[in-house]
This record gives C-alpha cells, structure tokens and sequence, in this order.
C-alpha cells in the first residue's frame, strides 16, 4: 500500500514505539503522521505539522511514545506533542545550536539524551527535560572532517555511533563525550547510514555488533571486540545498497527501485528508495515501510 500525501521526497520514517502510528518527513517541509492499525487501509492520524522552514531531514520518537523530534536543513530541532496525534502541536522554542543543516537525530534509550548530527561536521548531545520537553546543550564531539550523515545508539546508551562524508565511523562514551578508540576506516566512500544489532549464539550468549552503509556500494558489519569488519566488504548490485534494516529473521535491503526481504522481492517504487524501517517490536515487528523520491 502507497501513502501518497507528500509534494517533494519522502526523506525519513519513524515508528512510534507504544502504537500503530508512522510519521514521515519530507522535502516538502511537512511532517505526517499515519494510522497504520489496518496496513491495508491506512490513513492520516492527523493534520500536516508544519514548522520546519527546510527540508525535514530525520524524525525520533522519544521511547516513551508522547514526543516526536524533527531536525531539517533550516538548522533546527523541534519537538511535537503526538499524545493525541490529531491535536499534535510543537512544544517549547527552536533549538538552534548547529551552523549547518541537520541530518540524523536519536533519542537515547534511556530518553533523557539527545543526540544531532550536522553538516557542520560535528555531533551534539543534548540533554533532555522530561518535566518541560526542553534541551539544553552538553557537549559537542568533534572528530568527523565532514558532513556527519547517521546515528546511532548501542542498546544501553553508553556508545553512540555516527558516520560521515570523511568515510570514518567513530564511536563516542555518551558520559565523557570521547571517542572509543580511533576512527574506523574500511568504506572508500561516504557513509550515509548505520544500524546496531546483536547476534545470538547457540549457547545463549550474545555478540554486538555495527553495520555501515557507504556510496561505495557496500555493507560492512564490523566487529566492537576488535574495531575490525567481520569479513570482507558485501557490495550490492545497484541503487541505494547502502539501505538494510532487520527485524527478528527478516532482513530487507534496497536494490535499485526494488526490496529484498529475505529471498523475496519487493516492488512498487517507481523512483529512488530513500529510506526502510520496520515497525518496533512492541508492536509486531512485521510490518516493512519504505519511502521514496516517486
């Protein structure tokens, strides 16, 4: 099923945790919300929220479920009240501390940190005020030489990932701010997205790990006990390779106009696939969305 409402590119996804609504963000400066509780008939939860000057580049549902923060190329972040999605207002000021556009934003597990990535090379972490749904500014991590394109949290927070246009994927202790050992370097290109996971053993145990996806048409899964990629680079055929998500034992990657969910193939998109997710767990886990520049 199609959602067509935005004017311009569908640029970023985000389910909410606690219930069957989607939001969406686009090159048309709007945000919109989805009722997705019968996926063959879905429709807007609400009015369009309007408030970005810009492109809106990344949507974070914080874990609670009751605030969505939007980032944009106007520089900004937003939050929006969507306990009720058809009264959904925006909460408290702009927050303005970047000098470039914003590309990615992630809510800490715990949700009591923020953290933004720019093009003006650098990664803020906020912290956030449950009590008055505000931020202030904690410390700015510099180390990328270039646009900072994705986020990303380990499972308990304590390491936040971020990948850039400088081809490096550094890791960060989300207490101190510092990096966790040096830079990694495998990808030959910019890295446009990353994703963090845990792998389960036979005999219980389990093993984290990275995976980063690059302009140069490969997936690296790297390895956090040794900073080293597992194995040798994966590249993909064609399109937007860089774009896989994974969701219990489904696993979709993006091939040109097309999706690759375990051994099936998905179509529909008549244009460039900017973006999958699946829905959170706590609902299901079994519904796959994709957005694209059709």
């Amino acid at each position: 099923t199609s959602f067509p409402a935005h004017r311009a590119q569908v640029k970023t996804l985000a389910f909410d945790p606690k219930r069957p609504i989607l939001a969406s963000g686009g090159y048309d400066e709007n945000i919109i919300l989805w009722d997705i509780s019968n996926p063959q008939e879905v429709t807007r939860a609400g009015p369009f929220l309007q408030g970005h000057a810009s492109f809106v580049k990344s949507l974070a549902y914080h874990p609670n479920g009751n605030i969505l923060a939007s980032a944009s190329d106007d520089k900004t972040i937003l939050f929006w009240d969507v306990n009720n999605p058809e009264k959904t207002s925006t909460i408290g000021p702009r927050y303005r501390e970047h000098l470039a556009a914003i590309n990615s934003i992630a809510f800490h597990p715990d949700g009591n940190q923020l953290a933004s990535a720019s093009n003006d090379n650098n990664v803020l972490l906020w912290n956030y005020h449950p009590g008055n749904h505000s931020l202030t500014l904690d410390k700015t991590l510099k180390g990328h030489t270039g646009f900072v394109t994705a986020l990303t949290y380990n499972t308990d927070g304590s390491v936040l990932a971020s990948t850039g246009f400088d081809s490096s994927f550094i890791l960060w202790d989300t207490n101190t701010g510092e990096p966790v050992g040096l830079p990694l370097h495998a990808h030959t290109n910019p890295i446009n997205s990353i994703a963090f996971g845990k792998i389960k053993s036979s005999n219980g145990s389990s093993q984290e790990y990275w995976l980063s996806g690059s302009s140069d048409r490969t997936v690296i899964q790297w390895n956090l006990s040794t900073y080293q990629p597992v194995a040798s680079r994966t590249e993909a055929p064609s399109g937007n390779p860089e774009i896989e998500v994974s969701s219990g034992q489904f696993t979709a990657k993006v091939d040109g106009q097309q999706i690759r969910l375990n051994k099936s193939t998905l179509t529909g998109h008549t244009g460039t696939i900017n973006s999958l997710s699946f829905s959170p767990q706590e609902i299901d886990g079994r519904l796959l969305l994709a957005s694209g520049s059709d």
